[in-house]
């Protein structure tokens, strides 16, 4: 019988220690949060907050941080990339047997679909500058596969991981390289994509403390209220 995967949730972090840039934190009020972050505000560039959510928690729980340098770190902490397996791989397009769209179509539906638009006088100049600038970008040649990424969480695709982003489809890159675009692309979707998950920079905390200092002052509730 096949394992049941543990969620990156499942997955313990060490608490308050600085593993490769990034730290897990559990800051269950509004103090806590504001002490932690007046300390480190200097030191961490990015951070994640954990939301609690009725469908169940993926990457923290609530009141549960990270705090990372980089966008790509803040990624690899939370969902615990490594130990999940996550994996960046190479797919070759042109060796793809049973591909969702072939290599040669694909090149001929981007001229067709050009062709069909440009009849509908639905064509802009700004519509032929970006054609213009991919054909040099993406040609028969150069657009032979991309790298993609395997072993996501609740089994999910690349395609529901990231909502969208550059391609990546030069071969010769180095994987840690890739992984490293892939962890970045994967913040910039996640921004606004998941209840459960809060993506932010320096700034964004200073502006989450600020909105639930606010709201406590107006006697609303507030962040950690029921922790206090």
């Amino acid at each position: 019988m096949k394992r049941k995967r543990l969620l990156p949730v499942q997955i313990p972090l060490p608490e308050g220690v600085d593993v490769d840039g990034a730290m897990f934190v559990c800051l269950p009020t509004l103090s806590d949060l504001e002490r932690f972050w007046t300390s480190n505000k200097l030191r961490y560039s990015y951070a994640a907050r954990g939301c609690r959510v009725t469908s169940g928690q993926i990457f923290l729980n609530d009141y549960e941080w990270v705090f990372a340098t980089t966008k790509a770190g803040l990624v690899k902490a939370f969902t615990r990339w490594d130990v999940v397996g996550i994996q960046c791989v190479w797919h070759d397009w042109i060796k793809d047997l049973d591909p969702l769209i072939s290599h040669e179509q694909w090149f001929a539906d981007r001229e067709a679909s050009r062709l069909g638009l440009q009849a509908q006088n639905q064509w802009s100049t700004e519509d032929e500058n970006a054609y213009q600038k991919d054909l040099m970008r993406r040609t028969p040649d150069t657009y032979r596969g991309w790298w993609t990424l395997k072993n996501l969480p609740l089994d999910m695709s690349a395609g529901d991981w990231l909502s969208s982003h550059e391609d990546l489809f030069d071969p010769r890159l180095p994987v840690v390289e890739a992984t490293k675009y892939m962890q970045e692309f994967t913040y910039d979707s996640f921004v606004d994509t998941f209840e459960e998950i809060v993506l932010m920079d320096a700034g964004g905390v200073d502006d989450e403390i600020d909105y639930w200092l606010n709201e406590k002052v107006n006697d609303a509730d507030y962040y950690g209220s029921e922790n206090e």
